[in-house]
């Protein structure tokens, strides 16, 4: 696997797990697991460990959203929330982030 897939794949297995069980509750060991690879292996991409992952999780998820929000045209702020609230539904598993 190339390593910017493996990035992309670490980072996204790691959004799966923090959503699931929350980011005091999700080890490194479990996220490399789910990603193929060994802890030590993500300390290639991420130095700070789990907090610079978790920050790099965070950064991904706000620029699909906000990307999101540049591209809704709406009549009303209701059609712009109805269609926002189905979008962010499409980029959020369960539509919730429950990462405490």
């Amino acid at each position: 696997m190339a390593k910017d897939n493996l990035k992309q794949t670490i980072i996204e297995n790691a959004a799966e797990l923090f959503s699931t069980n929350g980011y005091a509750a999700t080890s490194l060991k479990q996220i490399a697991a789910a990603s193929g690879c060994k802890a030590p292996s993500l300390y290639y991409f991420f130095e700070g460990g789990k907090i610079e992952l978790f920050h790099e999780v965070i950064n991904q998820l706000f620029t699909d959203v906000f990307s999101g929000i540049d591209r809704i045209e709406a009549d009303s702020l209701e059609d712009f929330l109805r269609k926002f609230t189905n979008y962010y539904g499409s980029i959020v598993p369960d539509g919730q982030i429950d990462l405490w």
